[in-house]
């Protein structure tokens, strides 16, 4: 079985399928997608890049457009399809579906399904992390294999062979212990040793540095030890002696304190007489002020009235010469109505009797003289009426003017009240206001009069408690300020006295520290000996490096054909402990600097190819990533070998990215992208 087809869409901006063949070569410039395509199926089989970690949140720069989705299939027809959905409140969301199905519901179970028929996850490996690997990191690689051995501790079995090798009492073991059983819980087993020993290190370090700073200490007050000479007098004698001048301090610091407050009592009081002295003055002056004159404001108030009444009649008379007017406009307007109507009535009298006349002519002459006479006299009628009607819409425009004027005076003598009324009204006001300050100014007298005993009497009082001898603050400080000196020196010859026994207990307590520090990193050290090289990691090393050795040596000699074997190195030439890797040659050990970047990359992919063959995954995939970094001598020569791993069962699928083109075998397929 193998890995057949690979389609991303939105995937670090990629959209592409590819079929694959046991051995497929990407060749592309930089940022054509070839470590894309890689990453997709890791993330793919798996869920997740290691490199970013396992949430879903190390998925948001690689999974760039809103819908993400990545389908694999293998040979047998089994096909994953993994899709990545980010949300519009930047929330992200997955979902995974594998085909065909088996009754699989929900991302749990299709999770399981994929581990049933694929296995591990896929093997991703970087050249350029891995040819320019430190010994650190080339350790931490190795360790890093140790999932194929399976060989491993439990806690208790781990704490019971530290203890053994320690060979300490049993509390100092438990509280040494105690901060490494941690890791142990959290962690496999190369991983907690690994923190284990790091955290030992530290500890050993810094216990080291307390031991060389307690030596320090130790060594300084010894020579202040040297150098101090006692007094005569001992340390009881001193301290009695303080405590009799610390009473006779308190003594003077009580009288002090009582002279000052009735030093306080005394400017108090003198303050006190001050105000009052004060505040008798205002009585007085006050009581020579005049009341204030009110007959201004009560003549402003009458002058204010008179105005009001006298706006008022004004207004009760326009009042009254407004509605005479108006009286008259309305008979003017209905003599002008009654003239328009007999002038309406005589001009129809007149066209009948111009008619009639018309008709009369034709009858008798006396008829028609008396129909003329009759309509002059109808005209002359007609004359006179519309004479009168213009003389009544005269007097009727007058009117309605007079009427208009009356109006607007009639609005001004109202405005003239309004402010006649206001200014009334603020004149009370103000009259009313001088009138309550007047009160109260009679009240306060009347007041102030009653108090003024009282205050002379007291101010009396004060005069005779200010005039009153007072003890002498300068000499109770001066007294005091002795005493205090005294004390100080007292102190100072206690301080000197007592320093030699304070010397000695720091002495002593420094030494002690450093004897404590010499005995923990003993401890400490066997802990470390128990832990590391020595002890438990170097039996893990030992079962982990056999196997592997012998399964990274069948894929170089069978799989990868090369002319050399694999060999672990567990000491250096002075016989330290290490954990390397370098090439059988000739009978000849060649060490990881002694390596070119081909020799490089065959013992990388045999290790790689070694674990495949401990660990028996259904699909073995091997993802490798820029063999540009690869002499171009070399480059073919492993293409050639990858092909014969295929061949020889060590890998199903594997996958080269390369940055240049290279030479590969017909059976080799060449993706250019």
């Amino acid at each position: 079985m193998r890995l057949t087809k690979v389609s991303l869409r939105g995937f670090k901006g990629q959209n592409r399928s590819l079929n694959l063949a046991p051995v497929t070569v990407l060749c592309g410039p930089m940022g054509s997608g070839k470590t894309a395509i890689e990453q997709a199926i890791t993330v793919g089989m798996l869920g997740y890049d290691p490199k970013v970690g396992k949430s879903l949140d190390g998925l948001r720069s690689l999974c760039l457009a809103p819908v993400t989705e990545i389908n694999l299939e293998d040979s047998n027809g089994f096909t994953v399809r993994r899709r990545i959905l980010q949300k519009g409140d930047g929330r992200m969301t997955a979902d995974i579906a594998v085909f065909p199905q088996r009754g699989e519901e929900g991302s749990r179970a299709a999770t399981a399904r994929i581990g049933a028929e694929w296995g591990q996850a896929p093997i991703f490996f970087d050249l350029n992390e891995f040819l320019t690997l430190s010994p650190d990191k080339r350790r931490a690689f190795i360790y890093s294999l140790a999932a194929s051995t399976g060989i491993a501790y439990t806690p208790a079995e781990v704490r019971s062979l530290v203890f053994a090798g320690a060979a300490c009492d049993l509390a100092v073991f438990e509280l040494l212990w105690g901060p490494l059983a941690e890791h142990f819980e959290r962690f496999d087993l190369q991983q907690a040793l690994s923190r284990a020993l790091g955290d030992i290190t530290t500890k050993i370090n810094e216990l080291n540095a307390a031991k060389k700073m307690a030596r320090q200490m130790a060594d300084g007050v010894t020579k202040e030890l040297e150098s101090y000479q006692a007094g005569p007098q001992t340390t009881g004698d001193l301290q009695r002696l303080l405590d009799e001048s610390l009473e006779e301090l308190r003594l003077a610091d009580s009288a002090l304190a009582t002279a000052q407050e009735k030093r306080e009592v005394v400017q108090r009081d003198a303050r006190r007489l001050g105000v009052l002295k004060g505040l008798l003055a205002e009585i007085d002056k006050a009581a020579q002020e005049p009341m204030p004159d009110l007959a201004p404001l009560e003549t402003k108030v009458a002058e204010a009235e008179k105005a009001v009444d006298d706006a008022t009649a004004l207004g009760v008379a326009l009042t009254s010469a407004n509605i005479e007017t108006a009286d008259a406009h309305r008979l003017r307007v209905d003599r002008v109505s009654s003239l328009d109507n007999m002038l309406f009535i005589l001009r129809g009298e007149l066209e009948a009797t111009r008619e009639f006349t018309c008709e009369l002519s034709s009858m008798s002459l006396c008829a028609a003289t008396k129909a003329t006479h009759a309509k002059a006299h109808l005209e002359t009628r007609l004359n006179e009426t519309e004479a009168l009607l213009h003389e009544a819409k005269s007097l009727a425009e007058w009117t309605l003017v007079a009427r208009d004027r009356s109006v607007a005076e009639l609005d001004a003598a109202r405005r003239l009240w309004t402010s006649t009324t206001a200014d009334l009204a603020a004149v009370r006001k103000l009259l009313a206001s001088a009138q309550e300050r007047v009160r109260g100014l009679q009240l306060k007298a009347e007041q102030t009069t009653g108090r003024k005993s009282s205050m002379v009497e007291e101010a009396s009082a004060l005069e005779a408690t200010c005039a009153a001898p007072q003890d002498d603050l300068d000499t109770l400080t001066a007294h005091r300020e002795s005493i205090n000196q005294r004390v100080g020196e007292l102190r100072v010859s206690l301080q000197m006295t007592g320093k030699r026994e304070g010397l000695q207990i720091a002495l002593n307590e420094a030494q002690a520290s450093e004897a404590h520090a010499i005995d923990v990193v003993a401890v400490l050290g066997k802990m470390w000996d128990a832990l590391g090289q020595a002890g438990i990691m170097g039996e893990l090393t030992k079962k982990l490096l056999d196997p592997l050795e012998s399964a990274a040596n069948k894929a170089l000699l069978s799989g990868l054909e090369v002319p050399w074997t694999l060999r672990f190195v567990t000491t250096d030439e002075r016989g330290r402990d290490i954990l390397d890797f370098g090439l059988q040659r000739n009978g000849d050990l060649v060490r990881w600097d002694g390596l070119s970047s081909g020799e490089r990359l065959m013992i990388g992919a045999g290790l790689l190819l070694g674990m495949l063959s401990l660990i028996k995954p259904p699909l073995k995939v091997l993802l490798i990533d820029d063999l540009t970094l690869v002499d171009r001598s070399h480059r073919r020569a492993f293409i050639n070998a990858c092909a014969n791993v295929i061949i020889g069962g060590f890998a199903d699928t594997i996958l080269i990215a390369t940055n240049e083109e290279v030479e590969c075998p017909p059976e080799v397929k060449v993706v250019n992208l």
